[in-house]
């Protein structure tokens, strides 16, 4: 497979009314201060086996979840800011991952995002894995900070600081990101 590097450095994409990048089935490298902010839908959804690297990227203020992984997607994230996105009614706030996805993060901060059942993050039949990373001012019904299915693969959150999320329910399957 063939690697597409997309080399983005103080780009902003504002008021964007649909997905920002849909990744499928390639291996795709973005390095640069990308801000993707401002009202739309969600802004990277990923799927079909592809591979993500992500580095020093912001995305706020979408009016769905800033990221979706689907279908086999795989993704690294690292030193991003995910905050201010999502809505009361969807899973996941700031990130979605479904059906044997795959996503490390590091030196991440998740803030402010808001979903039904995961503030911050929705993990259902997937892997997740945060290092050194906050977890802060994130609201759902269930899991403020995040939440896991039972079908959750692998969960795995090492020296993450995680405060002020609010939930109504907590979760019981996601160690690591208690309230």
């Amino acid at each position: 497979m063939d690697q597409v590097t997309l080399d983005l450095n103080n780009v902003n994409f504002v008021d964007c009314e649909q997905d920002i990048y849909q990744l499928k089935s390639r291996s795709f490298v973005l390095h640069g201060v990308n801000t993707f902010s401002n009202g739309g839908k969600q802004s990277i959804t990923c799927g079909n086996d592809a591979s993500v690297n992500m580095k020093r990227v912001s995305v706020s203020e979408k009016t769905e979840r800033a990221l979706s992984l689907k279908d086999s997607c795989s993704m690294t994230l690292q030193h991003a800011y995910i905050g201010k996105n999502g809505a009361l009614d969807i899973e996941g706030g700031a990130i979605h991952l479904t059906s044997l996805s795959d996503l490390a993060c590091q030196n991440c901060t998740l803030e402010g995002n808001k979903g039904n059942t995961g503030g911050a993050i929705y993990c259902d039949n997937s892997s997740f894995n945060i290092r050194s990373s906050y977890i802060f001012d994130n609201v759902a019904d269930i899991g403020g900070s995040g939440y896991c299915t039972n079908t959750c693969q692998s969960f795995v959150a090492s020296d993450v600081i995680v405060t002020d999320n609010v939930s109504n329910k907590e979760p019981t399957n996601c160690k690591g990101l208690d309230e």
